[in-house]
């Protein structure tokens, strides 16, 4: 999974790799909630595949995220 958060703004790509020729990415687009519990949007497969979504977290279970950076030199 890759994705991005801007302000309220979350944008993410799902990948399956084990899904064989079956495997299509997921575009997920949304807006994040005030107390960062939720996150509301559309999912878009390529092509004409698409729908609602809505992922809830319970209040106090915030999860570390691991970052990459990459710095030129």
């Amino acid at each position: 999974m890759e994705g991005r958060r801007d302000g309220s703004a979350v944008a993410f790509v799902k990948t399956y790799t084990n899904a064989g020729s079956n495997a299509h990415p997921i575009d997920y687009s949304g807006r994040l909630n005030g107390d960062a519990t939720e996150i509301e949007g559309i999912w878009r497969i390529r092509g004409n595949w698409s729908g609602k979504f809505l992922m809830i977290r319970a209040p106090g279970k915030a999860v570390s995220v691991e970052r990459k950076v990459a710095q030129r030199v």
